[in-house]
């Protein structure tokens, strides 16, 4: 079963796809763009301004998530995915560096 959290950001992933250049949305496989439509959930509407960049939007963290595996498996260049992959880990160790802290706090 999926969860609420993950509808909502198959939802908000698929209305920004629905904004975004149609070249790069063919580079998406089918069957991952149906398993999104198949998960988003029915109910949840976002509300993005899309006269605004992306960045300006407040994206759940799942979608978020969903957008950078888009963005490594399909769009990104292999320099471009070497580049994100070295800045996710990098992300990722900082969060656990902050959580051990924050415990050790505690």
């Amino acid at each position: 079963m999926v969860s609420i959290a993950f509808k909502e950001a198959a939802k908000e992933v698929l209305l920004i796809l629905q904004h975004t250049d149609k070249d790069a949305v063919a580079k998406i496989p089918k069957k991952f763009l149906e398993f999104l439509i198949e998960n988003s959930s029915k109910t949840y509407e976002p509300d993005f301004d899309f006269t605004k960049p992306i960045s300006d939007f407040t994206l759940k963290p799942k979608t978020q998530a969903l957008l950078g595996i888009i963005y490594e498996k399909y769009w990104a260049n292999e320099e471009e995915r070497k580049v994100f992959i070295l800045k996710a880990k990098k992300r990722e160790e900082d969060y656990k560096k902050k959580i051990r802290t924050r415990n050790n706090i505690n």
